[in-house]
């Protein structure tokens, strides 16, 4: 599809890397108001890093359209294994009488949906309108969950399908541009329905029902990270290309293995500099995870041991003394792209 070709064009703008304006992981702000039936499910989404913190709360509320498009946002970016600014980062024509950016609808300007509409994920109610604020109906969740995976997924000809006549008793009620989207997410056991037999196409959505239903098109979908045949926009080596042309280059640690390679490293100089830990993976994508890191962080004086990877080398610590006598354990999980306590 025309948007996917275009996302190769981020890559070669190292303007667009890392610029940590949007919300972190609810990984770090914690979950709350989750059904029982949800918990397994949500804590494995939160744990794969596509729950951002703006809704990890009231997880049994309504999900507003807007709201659901920032979590498919957050979700490609997991596909792609990228962080979330990437995405959200594109290309916009400028108003030549107003030199800013065309609106892509008239009743929103917003990053995820901008980004969202872009890669061919939303298109809007018509008439030049998104309708932000109204909670997202079923099948429009449908169709969304259809359109992020054909964002990211390389072979699209391996979309399943169910009878939807057969399988619901109100088929008839489900719009003819959400039949392909309702029939492939039921298929897949992505959704189901209200009933056994019942969909419920005009009925809402809640924040817990939509990361459920985004996590398993993660497990059940059969183009996905989890099955590494996603590939990523960012590749191994162009990912090093671009953090070693930053203006002001400064590496102040590097190391590699099989499957990463890990760079702490500054952008600028003097007060301006900007401090980043990169974690690149070899097959494709990189994420910078120096947000998690303590503050403030006085390499290498408060952390003398340096950088060590583990055994197995799938993380690594380093031990952190803010002062004399006193010091903290954090790990980096190099698969997660996420930083933490450690013991």
């Amino acid at each position: 599809m025309t948007t996917k070709k275009s996302i190769s064009a981020l890559v070669l703008a190292a303007a667009l890397l890392f610029s940590p304006v949007l919300a972190l992981p609810a990984s770090a702000a914690g979950i709350r108001g989750v059904s029982a039936w949800a918990e397994t499910e949500i804590a494995e989404a939160d744990a794969l890093g596509f729950i951002p913190s703006s809704l990890s709360k009231n997880m049994q509320a309504g999900i507003t359209r807007r709201e659901f498009t920032e979590a498919a946002v957050w979700f490609l970016a997991a596909q792609f294994r990228v962080d979330v600014d990437r995405v959200c980062d594109i290309p916009r024509e400028t108003d030549p009488d107003t030199g800013l950016p065309v609106r892509f609808f008239k009743d929103v300007d917003d990053v995820y949906v901008n980004a969202a509409y872009y890669y061919g994920i939303i298109s809007g109610r018509g008439n030049g309108r998104f309708d932000p604020s109204s909670l997202i109906t079923r099948e429009e969740a449908a169709k969304i969950l259809l359109n992020t995976y054909l964002a990211y997924a390389e072979d699209t000809r391996d979309i399943a399908s169910v009878a939807l006549k057969d399988r619901y008793a109100d088929a008839y009620s489900i719009s003819s541009w959400a039949s392909e989207a309702v029939s492939a997410m039921s298929a897949w056991g992505v959704m189901r329905g209200v009933t056994d037999s019942t969909f419920s196409p005009k009925g809402t959505y809640t924040r817990e029902q939509c990361f459920v239903t985004f996590l398993r098109l993660w497990n059940y979908a059969p183009c996905s990270r989890q099955r590494d045949n996603v590939l990523s926009p960012v590749t191994f080596d162009s990912a090093l290309a671009e953090i070693r042309a930053s203006e002001g280059y400064e590496e102040l640690w590097y190391g590699e293995n099989g499957n990463y390679a890990a760079v702490f490293w500054k952008e600028g100089a003097g007060r301006a500099a900007d401090t980043r830990f990169s974690v690149v993976y070899r097959d494709g994508g990189m994420r910078d995870v120096f947000d998690g890191f303590p503050k403030p962080f006085d390499y290498p004086d408060s952390v003398p041991g340096g950088f060590q990877w583990s055994e197995d080398g799938e993380s690594i610590t380093f031990a952190y003394h803010p002062t004399v006598g006193i010091y903290d354990v954090y790990r980096i999980d190099l698969a997660a792209g996420t930083v933490g306590k450690g013991e």
